[in-house]
């Protein structure tokens, strides 16, 4: 089970440098405490295209590079839109498998990327 606290804790360091607009863990109840920029959701239905990282987080930004390229040469097209000055995704998602707190060793975290495929 992971201590959805140390989680809150984790994801409030990290968001001033994310790369994504939301990250995500999967937690068996709702987090509490959510504050606007944490907050407790659900993904929207669609098929998703997934990838595990593996390591630290730092490997995040290439990992989802490598899921945006293996797309484009795929043909998958991204749920996604442009607004002005900025891309709005859909679903963008990166959940944790695992528990950090189990295994302290960053070498040995598994990030699932996932993002929402536009469906025609």
């Amino acid at each position: 089970m992971t201590d959805t606290a140390a989680v809150a804790a984790e994801l409030r360091r990290l968001l001033p440098q994310a790369h994504a607009p939301y990250s995500g863990v999967h937690v068996a109840a709702a987090v509490e405490g959510a504050d606007g920029r944490l907050r407790n959701g659900a993904l929207p239905p669609g098929t998703y295209a997934t990838l595990v990282h593996t390591g630290p987080l730092a490997g995040l930004r290439d990992a989802a590079r490598a899921l945006l390229e293996w797309g484009e040469a795929n043909g998958v097209a991204w749920h996604r839109r442009d607004e002005s000055r900025a891309e709005r995704w859909e679903a963008r998602v990166e959940a944790w498998l695992g528990d950090p707190a189990a295994e302290p060793d960053p070498a040995h975290w598994r990030t699932e990327i996932s993002f929402l495929t536009k469906e025609d």
